[in-house]
């Protein structure tokens, strides 16, 4: 799954072309390069950071809302 800006993703894919026409030798040496196109590429990323947010906000509010409880007196 593709983790830069479609935009970047983009740039670095026609600069490989470029050294690729320049130096094939080097080209060679390129096989790490994924030359697809991804739609919302970065959505599943975007997606996990907002459920360990909330997951996160939800932790933080119980525990809010059981220290009045902990810090009452013991009868």
């Amino acid at each position: 799954m593709p983790q830069g800006h479609p935009d970047y993703r983009f740039i670095c894919q026609e600069m490989w072309r470029k050294i690729q026409s320049v130096h094939p030798a080097l080209a060679e040496s390129g096989k790490f390069m994924d030359w697809q196109k991804y739609r919302l590429g970065r959505l599943q990323s975007e997606m996990r950071t907002e459920f360990k947010k909330s997951a996160m906000q939800r932790r933080e509010q119980a525990v809010r809302m059981a220290i009045p409880f902990l810090l009452r007196p013991q009868s």
